[in-house]
């Protein structure tokens, strides 16, 4: 292990950057750069000894910094969509960016994913980044000291978020790395099979904004209950791609989620303690990633764990908003097997 890391080059900004490696020593192992606390790759040897990396991305941070698809990134301070770009707290109203169209996705375009995050520790098998973001960053109220650990313990992929800041504000953090469990190079992920502990979805508008109510999955192309193919909706038109927030029955802590490849045997399950999961497929290809290859249209899938979508304009859902002082802390795994 190299805990300097190695070179991860120079952003078009002069940040000059590292990438670290870490791993569980039984097949998973990660790369993560302090260009965005990104996952990098994330590698796991499948049942016949080879070795794929099941997420996309890039080979250095110029590519990142100029790229906005989000690969592997540490979304804050507010993952997803903020209707109308704007919320109010405490009798104020704070403006965002309008970044999608007239909505804000991701906290705008200055999101944590461009900025150099501090290595605090880092191990064999972990890696601990932290971020100072100051009062009215992004537009959002408070001082926010934040801090994102990985994790590689037993073929699982830890994820740990806490922060905490001197005024109310939002928290909401999300990782969006791209998963193809046949590796990030492996075509459309029309064949994995999706199951999720979702009884229930937020309806949303034409721009992705929750109506504020809660539908069934019953009947519905986002029925994942019982295990889909991701291209059966998709394949046949019934939906021109994912872009949902699922309203997640698990409990804290239990497993929410399962995706599973059958061409390389690879399956990984989700746990989390937060409310929601979004998943997405990309429809549009994404330009070329990691040894120069190219990623095609629904060649890779999300699975960001979160609260909802617009959380602080729904009373009904479960709020984002934490007071000053208080300790937002939240973890999620992805825990692989093979077959």
């Amino acid at each position: 292990m190299n805990p300097e890391g190695k070179d991860f080059g120079t952003t078009k900004s002069g940040l000059e950057t590292r990438l670290y490696h870490i791993e569980d020593g039984k097949g998973l192992s990660a790369d993560l750069s302090d260009y965005g606390a990104t996952v990098v790759s994330l590698t796991f040897t499948d049942s016949k000894g080879k070795e794929r990396d099941l997420v996309r991305g890039y080979e250095d941070a110029a590519d990142y910094e100029e790229s906005g698809c989000y690969f592997g990134a540490c979304i804050g301070r507010n993952a997803n969509r903020i209707g109308n770009a704007e919320f109010s707290l405490d009798g104020e109203v704070y403006r965002l960016a309008a970044n999608d169209g007239k909505n804000n996705l991701h906290s705008g375009p200055d999101t944590y994913n461009k900025r150099l995050w501090a290595v605090e520790e880092t191990g064999k098998d972990y890696i601990t980044f932290s971020l100072n973001s100051p009062d009215m960053d992004q537009g959002f109220p408070g001082n926010l000291k934040v801090r994102m650990t990985y994790r590689t313990v037993d073929n699982r992929f830890e994820l740990e978020y806490e922060a905490v800041s001197d005024r109310d504000t939002v928290i909401n953090f999300t990782n969006h790395s791209f998963f193809n469990l046949n590796g990030h190079d492996g075509g459309p992920v029309f064949n994995h099979i999706v199951t999720l502990k979702a009884e229930e979805y937020t309806e949303s508008s034409k721009d992705l904004i929750p109506t504020g109510r809660r539908l069934p999955v019953t009947g519905t192309a986002l029925d994942f209950t019982k295990g889909r193919r991701l291209g059966e909706a998709l394949e046949s038109g019934a939906l021109p791609l994912y872009d949902d927030n699922f309203c997640l029955s698990s409990k804290p802590g239990e497993q929410a989620g399962e995706v599973y490849a059958p061409e390389s045997g690879i399956g990984m399950k989700i746990y989390t303690d937060l409310p929601g999961m979004q998943i997405y497929t990309p429809p549009v290809a994404q330009g070329k990633g990691k040894k120069d290859t190219p990623y095609g249209p629904f060649g890779a899938v999300c699975f960001e764990t979160q609260y909802f979508p617009d959380a602080v304009h729904q009373p009904a859902f479960k709020s984002p908003v934490y007071k000053a002082g208080e300790v937002y802390k939240t973890k999620t795994v992805y825990a692989f097997y093979r077959r």
